[in-house]
This record gives C-alpha cells, structure tokens and sequence, in this order.
C-alpha cells in the first residue's frame, strides 16, 4: 500500500497540467475500476467463486457510500486542493487523516488506544511536517486547505463505513465495487471536464496508468487488507510512511537531495508506525475486520 501510494502525488501534479480535477477524477477512477473488473474477473475464473463472495444487495448502502467518500469525493477533493495549495501544506493536511481516524475508532468501532499508540500517532505525524516543509515549504491556507482538510475527513468516513464491510468479505471484493460505483458517480462530472493544457503522449499515457493502476487499485486493495488486519486506526497510520517512499523516490528517480530535517522525518514517521504497530498489538485488541467462527468441532478460525 505504502510504496503503490507514493507515486500518486507525482502523477496527479504532473496530469494537473493537461486537465482539470473533474476530467483527471474521472480517468483516474475509470481506469482503477477497470483494473479491478479484471482482477474480479480473473479471480472468478480461476477459482470459480463468486464475483463479489460475502458481499449482499444490503451491502449497496455502504458500498455506494465508500464509493462516494473514498473515490469520487476524496479524489476530486484533493485535485482541487492541489491547485492552489503547496505540496508541503498538502501532504501535512491529508496526514491528519489517521489523527482523526484514531480518534473516530475509538468512538465508533471502539477501538483500544494505548498509549505507545498515542505517541507513535505523534511521533509520525511530527515525521511526515517535517518531511513536508524541509524543502522550505510554507504553512500557507485559504479557499484550496479547505478542499484539503475536507478530503481528510473524507477519507477518513470512508476508512471507517469500509470497516464494517471488511468484517463479512475480502479486500479485493470491498475494492472492486467501490471503486465502479466510485467511477460511475464521477460521471456527473463530464460537464466540468475540461483540458488546460497538454503533456507528451506517452509520459502521459503512463502517469494515468500509473494513478489509476498501481496508487488506486493496488494502493486501495493492499489498504484494505492492511485495515482487515491491523483496525481501522492501526491501518490508517500506514499513511504517514507514504510521504517517505516519496522522498526516496525522489532521490532514486530525479536526482534530489534531501536535506537533514527530511531524513529525520523519515526516520520520525517510520519509528513512529512501528512503535503504534507494538502499542496496538500489546493492548490484545481485535482488529475490527477479522471475524472468528467457530466450527463443530471447536476450533476457532
């Protein structure tokens, strides 16, 4: 999840030149349902299950809702935002998603939060401001952090409705339906799709494949399975580790050099999910997607 989701900044950035949120909304979401309508479809041929196992017609509800919040709204949320609000002050405002996710777990799918968890939140939280102004950023507001801040809660409700579907279903089911629900609600989008400009052909080609694909599809399924396992708070905390993946890859692929206050960063935000991570696991608490049956003769699964 983490290294599928570092790309998706670079991508929307560089497609932000030659379209418009309303237009790159709905080819990045077109493209991830696709992906998935195979990955179902290949899935289904090969093991002869169900398209969509444990998933029912009293499902549709929440479904369509993590369609809303998760795809469709979060992705043109954050387009826009991007527009007029720096990278730096970006990245900060998304990050805030699992400070608000853990305390909404706590509340709402009462998850336990110790307090290795409470300060490994901190600690990466602290890693990902730093790593976000270390370039010189500024913390600069208005119309577009509204945007920002409206995708992080937004992410943040559909973190939480997915949950509940996690609880009777796979990851890769979850995904796939929300995802073509998210991709057919972005069609209401097609009057305001419009193109601001151009980018070469294949570089082009490739960067939506790449946010559809790979920072979508992939990034969304592995999340799920990550939430499935980890609860709702736990799994969110993954998010602080993406802005390090594009920091390396930064310096792996266009030649930046990080300055000190980044690498710290890093180091801060990673220490800081591993040391939630422990936290979590040494409070006993069961993650809100795993459900345990119990067969005829006594054994637990």
């Amino acid at each position: 999840m983490v290294c599928a989701s570092g790309p998706a900044y670079v991508a929307i950035g560089y497609l932000g030149r030659a379209m418009n949120p309303a237009l790159l909304t709905m080819l990045r979401l077109g493209v991830c349902a696709a992906a998935m309508t195979v990955a179902v479809a290949v899935r289904s041929l090969r093991r002869r299950w169900s398209p969509l196992p444990g998933l029912r017609m009293r499902d549709l509800p929440a479904v369509t809702l993590c369609g809303v919040l998760g795809y469709a709204g979060y992705s043109v949320l954050l387009a826009l935002g991007q527009r007029t609000v720096p990278s730096g002050t970006t990245s900060l405002l998304v990050n805030a998603a699992p400070v608000i996710t853990a305390a909404v777990g706590l509340v709402a799918l009462r998850e336990r939060l110790t307090w290795q968890r409470i300060a490994g939140t901190c600690g990466g939280f602290l890693g990902t401001a730093l790593i976000s102004f270390s370039g010189g950023g500024s913390l600069r507001t208005g119309p577009g952090a509204l945007w920002i801040i409206a995708a992080a809660l937004s992410l943040t409700g559909f973190v939480i409705v997915q949950q509940k579907l996690l609880a009777r279903t796979d990851p890769l089911s979850v995904t796939a339906a929300a995802s073509v629900v998210g991709a057919l609600l972005s069609l209401v989008l097609l009057p305001w799709a419009r193109t601001t400009g151009t980018v070469p052909i294949l570089p082009g080609v490739l960067a939506v494949l790449v946010l559809g694909v790979l920072s979508t599809a992939v990034a969304y399924t592995a999340w799920a399975a990550a939430l499935r396992t980890r609860g709702a708070s736990g799994g969110a905390l993954l998010m602080f580790v993406v802005p390090v993946i594009s920091l390396v890859l930064g310096v792996l692929l266009l030649g930046e050099h990080p300055t000190p206050a980044a690498l710290a960063g890093g180091v801060l935000a990673v220490l800081g999910v591993w040391f939630s991570d422990r936290g979590g696991r040494a409070a006993g608490a069961e993650p809100q997607g795993v459900v345990k049956t119990k067969s005829s003769t006594g054994k637990v699964s």
